[in-house]
């Protein structure tokens, strides 16, 4: 797995990597995704999309909390993905980040999976 180095994330913040699986991208986030790192991430996620072809999937098993910053985010992804032609998958989101995803409805909007491997594989979702 490579440490993404194009942004630094603030310290209290979140922590992005990445790797590639069978052609797709595969980020992880760790840590928060919140006011305070959502400028950064949002840019680390237009980088990696890119460089991933508009192909991206989110592994957010790591994410420890999540406010509508974070949501943000990842909505305004899925949007960058849709314009370049690819996709974005969310998957393995903890229980407190799923419950948020289904309250908020963007469990509709964008598509989450319940592992990396079945983002990857593209079973599991709608």
């Amino acid at each position: 797995m490579a440490w993404l180095p194009l942004i630094a994330m603030p310290a209290r913040g979140a922590d992005v990597s990445w790797r590639t699986d069978r052609s797709l991208l595969v980020a992880t986030i760790e840590g928060a995704l919140d006011a305070a790192v959502a400028p950064a991430l949002r840019e680390s996620l237009r980088r990696l999309l890119h460089k991933g072809g508009g192909r991206l999937i989110i592994d957010l098993s790591a994410v420890t909390h999540a406010d509508i910053n974070g949501l943000t985010v990842l909505v305004g992804t899925g949007r960058q993905a849709s314009l370049l032609g690819g996709l974005l998958r969310l998957a393995a989101p903890a229980a407190e980040l799923s419950g948020l995803l289904r309250t908020t409805g963007l469990d509709r909007q964008l598509r989450v999976f319940p592992s990396v491997e079945a983002a990857i594989s593209g079973v599991g979702s709608p």
